[in-house]
C-alpha cells in the first residue's frame, strides 16, 4: 500500500504475514523519502513510534476484539504506562538512529522531540 503525509511523495508500506510456530509473524517495511527538515527534527523516531503505537492498538484489538477508543488512546499516551511505552520505543529508535551514523546526542534530541510531539508536551516528562 502507499502512505502519504502532508505534501510529500507517497511512500510504500509492505506487510508480510508468515507462520511462526503456532503464531503468525507480521513484518512491516515502510520505505520512502522523508523531507530533510522532518528527518533532521525527528529522525526515524517519528515514523517508528507511529507504527509502534499502531501495532500496539492492533494487538489490543486482536487480544480483546474491542475497538480502541481514540480518546482513551490519547489519554493512555500521557499516562505513566503510555509514557513508559513511548520511551521504550523512542529508546529503540534512538539506538537505530545511532547505528546509521547519527551522533548519540543528536539521536537523543530527535527521540525527545518525537515524544514531545506525540504527547503534546513542550518537553517530554522526566521519569
Amino acid at each position: 500500500m502507499t502512505w502519504e503525509f502532508g505534501d510529500g511523495d507517497p511512500t510504500w508500506v509492505t506487510l508480510t504475514l508468515a507462520p511462526d510456530g503456532a503464531a503468525t509473524r507480521l513484518e512491516l517495511e515502510h520505505v520512502g523519502a522523508v523531507p530533510e527538515a522532518l528527518w533532521e527534527q525527528f529522525g526515524p523516531s517519528a515514523t517508528g513510534l507511529g507504527w509502534d503505537l499502531a501495532l500496539h492498538g492492533l494487538a489490543l484489538h486482536v487480544g480483546t476484539g474491542a475497538s480502541v477508543d481514540p480518546a482513551e488512546a490519547a489519554a493512555w499516551m500521557t499516562s505513566p504506562e503510555g509514557l513508559a511505552a513511548l520511551q521504550q520505543s523512542a529508546d529503540a529508535w534512538q539506538k537505530a538512529d545511532v547505528a546509521t551514523g547519527t551522533s548519540a546526542d543528536d539521536a537523543a534530541a530527535r527521540a525527545r522531540r518525537t515524544i514531545a510531539a506525540y504527547t503534546g508536551h513542550a518537553e517530554p516528562p522526566q521519569s
